[in-house]
């Protein structure tokens, strides 16, 4: 069996009351609290709907460096050759996934 360690506390007294003084009495428990979602059928009320950032809104995704950058970026964190960290991924590439591949097309250029 596993031992727990109990010789510190999760947070120390004075993280304790900085916590307790964020927290609005009775926020916690959702009594008093106008965002509760009791009895909603399990659904947050929100005052607009469209406000929220998962709204038909999807975030642009951060433009790729390019293989050769990556590949640099590889062989310097790993500490290979830059031959070797060009193999590690292009066989990382060839094993992306069908979704991956759809939103990002190039990667199925890579032979192998």
């Amino acid at each position: 069996m596993a031992s727990i360690n109990t010789s510190s506390p999760p947070y120390t007294p004075k993280q304790a009351a900085a916590r307790a003084k964020e927290a609005p009495k009775g926020h916690a428990s959702g009594v008093g609290s106008s965002t509760s979602n009791w009895g909603s059928g399990g659904r947050a009320k929100r005052s607009n709907p469209a406000s929220g950032p998962a709204h038909g809104r999807v975030s642009m995704a951060k433009k790729h460096p390019g293989f050769k950058a990556v590949q640099s970026k590889i062989a310097k964190r790993q500490g290979v050759s830059e031959e070797r960290a060009g193999a590690m991924l292009a066989a990382g590439t060839r094993r992306a996934s069908a979704g991956a591949k759809r939103r990002n097309p190039r990667l199925k250029r890579v032979k192998g």
